[in-house]
């Protein structure tokens, strides 16, 4: 039986998503820090020493790229999204087409890809 929509979150979806990336062999972790900010998921090649792709887990469909799916994409590697418990297909997709990805150490070298908010930038100025 299916989750109802109602009981569908963001955290489902990210968890069915690791499980199925796990059961085909696809180093995958949630919720990792870095210069664009938080991943809901990023997959890893073999020895978790490069980043191969992101992945947006969405309630809703994702149509449009938004500021936060620009900012992954400054990371320079792939950035899916996933809506709803679709995992499987996407997880097997990613492992066929990245073989390989950014070292980590270069991924985490970027500078901090700011959010294009306004007030947040301000008060960064205001700070320096």
């Amino acid at each position: 039986m299916q989750l109802p929509d109602h009981l569908m979150s963001e955290a489902v979806i990210q968890a069915e998503f690791y499980g199925a990336c796990k059961g085909i062999g696809l180093n995958c972790a949630l919720e990792v820090h870095t210069p664009a900010g938080r991943l809901d998921a990023a997959l890893f090649n073999a020895d978790w020493t490069e980043l191969v792709a992101v992945v947006e887990c969405k309630r809703t469909v994702i149509l449009e790229i938004t500021p936060q799916i620009a900012r992954y994409k400054k990371l320079g590697v792939p950035v899916y999204g996933l809506h709803k418990l679709n995992s499987l297909p996407l997880a097997r997709a990613i492992q066929q087409r990245h073989p390989r990805g950014l070292p980590w150490e270069v991924v985490m070298a970027l500078p901090k890809i700011l959010r294009r908010n306004p007030s947040i930038q301000r008060s960064l100025k205001n700070k320096s």
